[in-house]
């Protein structure tokens, strides 16, 4: 009968999991870290800017993943968002930045699992999940569907000083 106790517990918790992952979720602030898929046709924009590009022919749906961060927030709905890469191509230095504002329904909450850690570890007793926080991520697979959204390259001068 304790064989089967571990297996039982962790298949309650597999088929609770939307009760885990429906837990309350706290709103983004400033400053916090959101996770950007950029995917498609998107992605070779972003490549495009970057001075790259994807091969179309070995890549069908590219992907691109970097991060921003919450810059501001505009009333009760709505995030500004902030991201920079620093590149360079021939010799020369360029500044990619991503910005803009967007609603707040647009960021995905993927929960962070952790095992609870019980006192006493024994072979009958499993570890079970909890919910650690969330990460917010965003997926772009077109611009246009983010008209505040403005993708820039800028070229870095190196400026003398006087």
């Amino acid at each position: 009968m304790r064989k089967w106790f571990a297996p039982l517990v962790v298949f309650s918790v597999v088929s609770s999991w939307p009760a885990i992952a429906d837990e309350p979720r706290r709103e983004p602030k400033i400053g916090d870290l959101i996770h950007v898929e950029i995917i498609g046709d998107a992605a070779r924009k972003y490549a495009r800017v970057n001075g790259g590009s994807f091969d179309t022919k070995g890549v069908a749906n590219p992907t691109f993943a970097t991060t921003a961060f919450v810059r501001n927030i505009h009333g009760e709905s709505n995030l500004y968002i902030e991201h920079q890469l620093e590149t360079s191509n021939n010799e020369k230095r360029y500044l990619c930045t991503l910005s803009g504002t967007f609603s707040k329904e647009c960021i995905h909450y993927e929960p962070v699992i952790g095992l609870t850690q019980p006192a006493v570890l024994s072979d009958t007793e499993a570890r079970l999940p909890m919910t650690l926080g969330h990460n917010l991520r965003l997926r772009i697979t077109d611009f246009s569907m983010f008209p505040q959204l403005k993708l820039q390259r800028w070229q870095m001068i190196e400026g003398a000083a006087d």
